[in-house]
């Protein structure tokens, strides 16, 4: 059951470095759902940094990281 609730894997958009720390906080290491942050610049330029694959992800996780202050949006890869 618990495989059957875990997202595959999330990609975390943010405007700048401020929510890092918070996000960090809020993500566990020991799975296998790949993490990905895109840092959106001020010409609206993205940039993906890949965190790897090894994240414990669930609708729990992700709900939490929506509420981060400073986290644009949170989907699905």
């Amino acid at each position: 059951k618990a495989a059957a609730a875990a997202v595959q894997g999330i990609q975390i958009f943010i405007r700048d470095e401020k929510p890092v720390e918070s996000i960090a906080k809020r993500l566990q290491t020991g799975g296998k759902a790949p993490v990905r942050i895109t840092l959106i610049g001020e010409t609206g330029r993205e940039i993906d940094i890949a965190l790897g694959n090894r994240f414990v992800v669930t609708p729990q996780v992700r709900g939490a990281l929506k509420a981060v202050q400073g986290v644009v949006d949170v989907q699905e890869l």
